[in-house]
């Protein structure tokens, strides 16, 4: 008989000793005892993961706290401040200093936005169609519109079958007008699309047919 049939032997021994009938009971008691306390833990994790979403559901304050909670709606005030006995007059005066300030900010903002130099936009011009030198002409057209051509990159979009012109920008109206104002030459209809990745002065444009 050789080592392996030996060792094979005593693991077959071993397990008809622990199977006898006077060790059933200790085994089935060890399986008992690791199956409830699987299923304590288990349960103590789930009520631990329902109590932190419960905290942070009551403590942890929206991504749009300041201004849902933090502002103020002046003219839903004014209609309700005679029920609450609030002088009309001060309502009122506060609601038109917040309009100027909202007009004086935007004034600024397009004021900027008009000095700004088309030298200084950069673009990323895109061609998604089968029709070669696409964004190069695209380009052209920009470069000859006063924009910097070492600003302007040009390339294959992810695939050739884009329909109209698709604009990904982060701008404000009056510096996206810059790029619409050359864009307008062709007879393509124009999509815009936010892009949040994109700064004040960076456009990618997807030229489709």
């Amino acid at each position: 008989m050789n080592k392996f049939e030996q060792s094979f032997r005593k693991i077959i021994g071993k397990i008809k000793f622990l199977w006898q009938k006077d060790n059933r009971r200790d085994i089935l008691f060890i399986f008992s005892t690791v199956l409830i306390i699987g299923a304590v833990a288990g349960l103590f994790i789930w009520a631990s993961m329902v109590v932190v979403k419960a905290i942070n559901t009551a403590f942890v304050p929206p991504a749009n706290f300041d201004a849902d909670v933090l502002s103020i709606d002046f003219d839903g005030l004014a209609e309700i401040a005679p029920r609450l006995g609030i002088d009309i007059g001060v309502v009122n005066n506060q609601s038109n200093i917040q309009s100027e300030e909202k007009s004086v900010l935007t004034e600024q903002v397009v004021k900027i936005a008009e000095d700004i130099d088309v030298a200084n936009i950069k673009l990323e011009i895109l061609n998604g169609t089968i029709t070669s030198g696409l964004a190069v002409s695209w380009k052209e057209k920009f470069a000859g519109a006063g924009f910097l051509s070492d600003n302007i990159k040009t390339g294959n979009a992810d695939k050739r079958n884009y329909s109209g012109i698709t604009v990904y920008h982060n701008s404000v109206e009056a510096v996206f007008g810059k790029v619409s104002a050359v864009l307008n030459q062709g007879n393509s209809a124009i999509k815009t699309e936010k892009d949040e990745k994109l700064d004040n002065l960076s456009f990618r444009i997807i030229m489709g047919k």
